[in-house]
């Protein structure tokens, strides 16, 4: 059965939420939870709901019912987490992630974690403003880490009651911020490779996300023709190896976001030498796939956001009003060369 489309049992999730967001707070100590009527009123839930998931809780341990006195959590001797944070990417209704993706939430979240936030991903399912704020209520979140919000997202955060919100991959005055410089930090590869006397750049990959990288490039005066950059397609791999079959194969070749494994395979297949031919441009997680590598890895530092994230947050929960926008340079390393 879908939970989401049956209301008793998307009642008693609501519920278990609210519950959860009381214990996370109170981890160590027992504190007496509001009565069934006090949680019926603040959700909207029948009181029969509520009694049906308190009961549940009891029964899992997480609460203890003492008669004649009330509900209490179980204390369970962990530090208690200072406020609940949900993640949401993009819009919020994604249905996979790639690796990019994954890396930056689990490095953001591990980082809030270790900041004694309590930390959750949350999902949107509504397609209007009025129904996206609701959700986020019914996260029972105090603070968002909004990932590449879209247009619309600033205005369903400017009144749906959080008490701190920050933006990665986006910058609003309004809200708080951190994002990488990805042209800026091919800006500096591209300075690089013109001085290495290369000027037949090619990239593949991705076409969403690949264009700050492409710009950087460009800026350091790298002449980059749109019939040099493979997006993904049913024909990509063939225009990668008709590229360097030709008269004139790149020198310099940006890997984006995926396709690591099916592009060096290419490259093999067309004799490519990557010591001296051509310079591979691509993320550090080649050198655990393709342990004998040779190019030039980037690395985006996912911590350092997580790092201003919670140092942001921690500051508005305790009423600092002050907005930054944080900007973080990305770094290359050359492997085996």
């Amino acid at each position: 059965m879908n939970v989401n489309s049956d209301p008793a049992l998307r009642g008693r999730k609501l519920v278990r939420h609210y519950i959860y967001s009381i214990v996370l707070k109170n981890e160590g100590r027992a504190v007496c939870i509001p009565s069934s009527r006090e949680i019926s009123a603040e959700l909207g839930v029948a009181r029969s709901t509520v009694r049906l998931e308190v009961d549940q809780l009891v029964l899992d341990g997480i609460l203890q019912a003492r008669h004649g006195v009330g509900t209490f959590s179980v204390p369970r001797g962990f530090t208690p987490v200072s406020a609940q944070v949900g993640i949401i990417v993009g819009g919020g209704d994604n249905f996979n992630f790639t690796d990019y993706s994954w890396t930056l939430q689990s490095a953001v979240g591990n980082r809030l974690v270790r900041s004694r936030f309590s930390v959750k991903p949350v999902f949107l399912y509504s397609a209007e403003a009025e129904g996206v704020k609701k959700e986020l209520r019914n996260q029972f979140i105090d603070c968002l880490v909004w990932i590449k919000p879209p247009p619309w997202g600033p205005a369903v955060l400017r009144d749906c009651g959080l008490k701190g919100v920050f933006l990665i991959e986006s910058r609003l005055e309004e809200f708080n911020s951190a994002s990488i410089d990805y042209a800026g930090t091919c800006l500096r590869v591209g300075r690089e490779l013109l001085a290495e006397g290369r000027r037949r750049f090619a990239a593949v990959g991705r076409e969403r996300g690949m264009g700050e990288y492409l710009t950087g490039f460009r800026r350091a005066g790298l002449e980059i023709g749109e019939d040099r950059i493979i997006t993904e397609g049913p024909e990509m791999f063939n225009r990668l190896r008709q590229m360097f079959r030709s008269g004139g194969p790149p020198d310099s070749l940006l890997i984006h976001t995926g396709f690591r494994a099916e592009v060096l395979e290419v490259l093999r297949e067309c004799g490519v030498d990557l010591f001296s031919r051509c310079r591979v441009i691509t993320s550090e997680w080649v050198t655990e796939e393709f342990p004998g590598f040779s190019g030039w890895c980037y690395h985006w530092n996912f911590d350092q956001l997580g790092k201003f994230a919670a140092r942001s947050l921690s500051r508005q929960l305790e009423g600092d009003e002050t907005i930054e926008h944080e900007i973080i340079q990305g770094e290359f390393h050359k492997v085996n060369l």
